[in-house]
């Protein structure tokens, strides 16, 4: 992804009241985009950089349900690889934010 087109859609979600993040499996690395420490009162120092982090965000109830479609989205990337099409991943959950409530995802 360019850095340009990195900076406006920080700018958009942001400006939006919205949060996105990228997360890079094979090196365990999360990547925020938009404002999250309006979202969830957490400071860019605290933001969760590894998959162990983000978990500690996760409302315990929704863990099972975001590790089975992270399987299954594994499973149609290793059975489409040929395909070229990136499979999709859709889960719903929930992170807590600093007063320890919950915003849905």
């Amino acid at each position: 992804m360019s850095d340009i087109w990195f900076e406006h859609l920080t700018s958009t979600l942001a400006d939006n009241g919205l949060i996105a993040y990228m997360w890079n499996a094979g090196e365990d690395k999360f990547k925020w985009t938009g404002n999250l420490n309006s979202m969830l009162g957490i400071a860019a120092a605290e933001q969760p950089v590894t998959n162990a982090q983000f978990h500690k965000l996760l409302n315990p109830q929704d863990v099972p349900s975001r590790l089975s479609a992270l399987h299954g989205l594994i499973e149609r990337h290793q059975a489409n690889t040929a395909g070229g099409e990136a499979p999709v991943f859709n889960a719903t959950y929930r992170l807590r934010n600093a007063s320890g409530g919950f915003v849905d995802v």
